[in-house]
């Protein structure tokens, strides 16, 4: 229900933004009450966070895939590159035109992303410490790959491209530097 909730809701939101759209608007939409709708969704905006959680699973479930004993970037790279060959582009394009649409501040997605952080480190330290690693490494890994998948996502779904490739890109950038990519732009 959750799911199908979670469809209906993105389909208005394109439609009509998601300012423009209630708690109440979702359930009649989806044919349920605003109760059965609180069952499954504490606000409407936590619609919006079923999305990167199931990209979360993947990455969760990739991760435990990985050689044990990596590089944590290096893990953590080969992952999201699988998640990007792996993402159904349209349902990408729904959720980010959903997302760019409007000012608000997702608080409950930013509340989610502080989750990831707190389940991903012990599974980066569990799999990945070498003798040098640290919260701070397992946390600046954790950022450079969201970054890079959310601002290939953004550059992808303004500009276009190869979607794989902008995820790519982004995460070469973090791994060789920033003044590496201009000097070779030029």
């Amino acid at each position: 229900m959750a799911a199908e909730i979670e469809n209906i809701a993105l389909d208005l939101f394109v439609r009509r933004g998601y300012a423009n759209v209630s708690v109440e608007d979702l359930a009649s939409a989806a044919g349920v009450s605003a109760r059965t709708f609180y069952r499954y969704f504490a606000t409407k905006e936590d619609v919006l966070t079923l999305y990167p959680k199931r990209l979360t699973a993947f990455v969760r479930s990739a991760l435990l895939e990985e050689a044990v004993g990596r590089p944590i970037f290096d893990a953590f790279s080969a992952v999201l590159m699988k998640l990007a060959e792996s993402m159904d582009l349209e349902e990408l394009r729904r959720w980010c035109r959903v997302t760019s649409s409007d000012g608000h501040s997702y608080g409950s997605m930013a509340l989610h992303d502080q989750e990831l952080r707190e389940e991903m480190e012990p599974l980066f330290r569990e799999r990945f410490a070498g003798p040098s690693a640290d919260s701070m490494q397992f946390d600046l890994a954790l950022r450079a790959g969201q970054t890079a998948i959310t601002a290939a996502a953004a550059e992808w779904f303004s500009r276009g491209g190869d979607f794989v490739a902008l995820v790519q890109e982004a995460l070469d950038i973090f791994a060789h530097g920033f003044t590496v990519r201009s000097r070779s732009r030029k």
